[in-house]
């Protein structure tokens, strides 16, 4: 009986005796950054908001909203979501702000907007095409805008060449 005690007691204090705790260093990890896209500053004269989309991440809005999302250190592409209008890119740096940007996108801290003058403002002038009764016909810039019943509308894409045939 008295062995069982010293054992009880033997346990007793390797429970309390002091642990000698310490950090062990991992990689280097860093956490993601939010950032802000002003996507409700790209929108048609005619105030169509234009969709945007960072192609790595699929984060996507067409509706006039801004857009935030989380993004790790890198490089990322803003495009219209289809057949590739792209608007530029940007770089994130390790500390959360924009290094660099490309085409159209200027950054302030972690904040993406767009510099219009970097775009083409084209018009199209949907009061132009109506049918013989008077009805307006949809007019559509391939990969960028369709205007239904809208009669004059004025789009930003990307400057580049735009080949117009009929369908």
């Amino acid at each position: 009986m008295a062995t069982l005690r010293r054992q009880a007691r033997r346990e007793a204090r390797r429970r309390l005796a002091p642990r000698h705790l310490h950090v062990e260093p991992l990689e280097d990890r860093t956490v993601p950054s939010a950032v802000t896209v002003l996507a409700s500053h790209l929108h048609t004269v005619g105030g169509v908001p234009e969709q945007v989309r960072v192609a790595e991440t699929g984060a996507l809005v067409g509706n006039g909203t801004n857009l935030t999302f989380d993004a790790a250190p890198g490089v990322y592409h803003l495009d219209s979501g289809d057949h590739g209008v792209t608007w530029g890119s940007f770089t994130l740096a390790s500390d959360g702000t924009i290094s660099s940007t490309t085409g159209a996108l200027t950054a302030s801290g972690s904040t993406i907007d767009f510099d219009l003058s970097k775009l083409a403002a084209v018009t199209i002038f949907g009061t132009d095409l109506q049918t013989a009764a008077g009805f307006q016909q949809a007019v559509s810039l391939n990969w960028v805008m369709e205007l239904n019943r809208l009669p004059t509308d004025t789009v930003y894409p990307r400057r580049r060449h735009f080949r117009n045939r009929p369908r």
